[in-house]
C-alpha cells in the first residue's frame, strides 16, 4: 500500500502554481497530524513498559517522542509559525541530529532485552537530549555531514525550500524497517511491525520528495501523506499490542487472584481442619484422663462391669486418637449397632468425672449409625452440660420415635433462647449462656457435621420442661426393636463422687 501511494502521488505531481498554497496548508496540517500520531506511538509504547517492564518498547516511545516533538514540532513546524533566522539556525542543526539519534534509539530497542529493571523514562530522555544536543552541535560546526545525512543541507532548514537529494538516512529507515518487521514477526510484536512499516513510510516518503517532479510543495506533500499512512499503522500496531498486553495482564491478574483466593480458601479449611481435630484430641484425651484416673484412684473398689465400662472408654477414645492422626483413615462403616452399649462406657466415665448422671436408655434398643461417631456425638452434649450446668444433675435418655430413636440429653442448667438454638450448631457460635463459659464454639458444629457426613440423623436443642436444656439426637432404628425388654439404667455411686 505505502509503494503504491508512492507511485501514485509522484505520477499525480506536480501541482499548478495557483495550487500550490492549498498545498502548504495542507502540507502543515499533515505535519501536525503527524506530530499527534508520533506522540500517540510514544504514548503507547511507555503503556507497553509500564504494563510489562519491556525495555525495547521504552527505547521505541523516546524514538517516536524525538522524532515526533523535535523532527516534527521543531524543524518543520515552528519555522512555519515563527519567522527568524535564529529559528531556522536552530532547525537546520537539530534536522539531522533529531533523524541521528531517532535512529539510534530504534536501534537500542532492536537489541535491547525483554525487561531492564534499571531503565526508566526519565533517563533515556535525558540520554535522548543529551545525544541531540551533542549531535546538533556538531552538526553547526560541520554543514557538510547535515547533507550526507539527509541531502537537505542548510537551506532545507527554510519552509518548502528542498532539493533532489536523499542523503543517506532513507538507507538507514529501509535497513531499519527489514530489521524491525522481522523481529516483529519473529517474537509476535505488532509494535515493532508497525514501527518497522513506520521506517519504511519514512523512506518512501524521502524518494517521493526528492523524486516527484515539478514544485517542490508537491514532493514535500507527497511525503506526508506517505509519513502520515505510516505513522498512522504504527499507531495501529502499538495500540493493538498494548490492548493485547493489557487482556493478557488483566487474565493473569485474574488468575493470580484466583490462585490466591482459592490457595486462602484452602488454608482456612485447613486450619478449620487442624482446629476441629484438636478440639476432637483434646476430648479424647479429656475422657481417657478421667477413665484411667477414675480406674487407678478406685480400682479396689470398682466392680467388674463398670472396669470394663472404663476400659471400653479409653479403648475407644484411642481409636478416636488414631483415626485423627491417620492420613488414610476411612470414615466408620454405617452399620446397626446397641445404643446401650455404646453409650454405656461414657455414662461411666462421665459419672466418674463427678456429675451426676441418670441414664434410661432400653438394653436391647438398636440404630443404624456409625458407632464411634455416636458416641463422640453424646460425648459432646455431656460435655456441655458439665460446663453450661455444672451442678446439674444430667439426664440421659433413649426412646423410639416411630421409625427412629431420639436419644436425649437434659440438664437444669440457663438452657438455650429459642433465637439461639438453630445459631449454635454453627462454627464458632456459642450462646448467651457461654458468656463466662471457656470454649471455642466447636462441639455443637463438630457433632453435626459428623450427622451431616454419615447423611442419617439428626441433632436439635428444646427448652426441657421446668428449666434447661433438652438436645435430642435421632437415628433411624435398627430392626427388631423390643422396649419391653431390661433398660440400662446408670446412677451416680456417691461413693466415688
Amino acid at each position: 500500500m505505502l509503494v503504491a501511494v508512492a507511485l501514485l502521488v509522484t505520477i499525480v505531481l506536480p501541482l499548478p502554481p495557483a495550487r500550490e498554497a492549498d498545498a502548504r496548508l495542507m502540507t502543515d496540517m499533515l505535519q501536525m497530524a503527524s506530530l499527534v500520531l508520533a506522540l500517540g506511538v510514544s504514548a503507547m509504547g511507555l503503556a507497553r513498559w509500564r504494563l510489562t517492564g519491556d525495555a525495547a518498547a521504552l527505547w521505541i516511545a523516546a524514538a517516536l517522542l524525538v522524532f515526533g516533538i523535535v523532527r516534527l514540532g521543531v524543524v518543520e513546524l515552528l519555522p512555519v509559525v515563527v519567522a527568524g533566522d535564529v529559528v531556522l539556525v536552530l532547525a537546520g542543526w537539530l534536522r539531522p541530529a533529531s533523524l541521528l539519534v531517532t535512529a539510534g534509539l530504534l536501534t537500542a530497542a532492536a537489541m535491547a532485552p525483554l525487561v531492564d529493571s534499571g531503565l526508566k523514562p526519565l533517563r533515556v530522555c535525558g540520554i535522548a537530549a543529551v545525544a541531540i544536543a551533542l549531535v546538533a552541535a556538531i552538526m553547526g560546526f560541520m554543514p557538510g555531514i547535515s547533507s550526507f545525512v539527509d541531502g537537505v543541507g542548510g537551506q532545507g532548514a527554510r519552509p518548502y525550500v528542498s532539493t533532489s537529494g536523499i542523503g543517506v538516512m532513507p538507507l538507514l529507515w529501509l535497513t531499519g524497517a527489514g530489521a524491525f518487521i522481522w523481529i516483529g514477526r519473529r517474537r509476535k510484536r505488532w509494535l515493532f511491525t508497525g514501527c518497522g512499516l513506520l521506517l519504511l513510510a519514512l523512506t518512501l516518503g524521502e524518494v517521493t520528495r526528492a523524486a516527484a517532479p515539478g514544485s517542490v510543495v508537491g514532493g514535500l506533500l507527497g511525503r506526508e501523506l506517505i509519513r502520515l499512512i505510516g505513522l498512522t499503522i504504527a499507531l495501529s500496531g502499538a495500540t493493538r499490542e498494548v490492548l493485547h498486553t493489557y487482556e493478557d495482564a488483566s487474565r493473569s491478574l485474574f488468575r493470580f487472584e484466583y490462585r490466591a483466593a482459592t490457595t486462602e480458601q484452602r488454608m482456612r479449611v485447613d486450619a478449620a481442619a487442624a482446629e476441629e481435630r484438636a478440639h476432637e484430641a483434646r476430648s479424647a484425651l479429656a475422657a481417657i484422663e478421667g477413665a484411667t484416673v477414675t480406674l487407678e484412684r478406685y480400682r479396689d473398689r470398682l466392680d467388674v462391669e463398670t472396669r470394663g465400662a472404663l476400659a471400653s472408654a479409653v479403648s475407644t477414645e484411642i481409636r478416636r486418637l488414631q483415626r485423627l492422626v491417620s492420613t488414610q483413615a476411612d470414615d466408620p462403616a454405617i452399620a446397626e449397632f446397641r445404643l446401650a452399649a455404646v453409650l454405656e462406657p461414657l455414662l461411666v466415665t462421665e459419672r466418674a468425672r463427678g456429675t451426676e448422671v441418670v441414664a434410661d436408655i432400653p438394653a436391647a434398643l438398636t440404630v443404624l449409625g456409625r458407632a464411634d461417631w455416636t458416641q463422640q456425638i453424646v460425648q459432646t452434649l455431656l460435655d456441655n452440660a458439665r460446663r453450661y450446668a455444672p451442678g446439674s444433675a444430667v439426664t440421659v435418655r433413649a426412646d423410639a420415635d416411630g421409625d427412629r430413636v431420639v436419644v436425649r440429653v437434659e440438664d437444669r442448667g440457663p438452657g438455650v433462647d429459642a433465637q439461639q438454638r438453630t445459631s449454635i450448631f454453627r462454627r464458632g457460635v456459642r450462646g448467651d449462656a457461654a458468656e463466662n463459659v471457656p470454649g471455642s464454639g466447636l462441639g455443637l458444629y463438630i457433632a453435626e457435621q459428623l450427622l451431616l457426613r454419615t447423611q442419617v440423623g439428626q441433632l436439635w436443642v428444646d427448652e426441657r420442661e421446668g428449666g434447661g436444656a433438652s438436645f435430642a439426637l435421632a437415628l433411624p432404628c435398627g430392626s427388631g426393636q423390643s422396649l419391653a425388654e431390661p433398660r440400662l439404667h446408670v446412677h451416680n455411686d456417691h461413693e466415688l463422687a
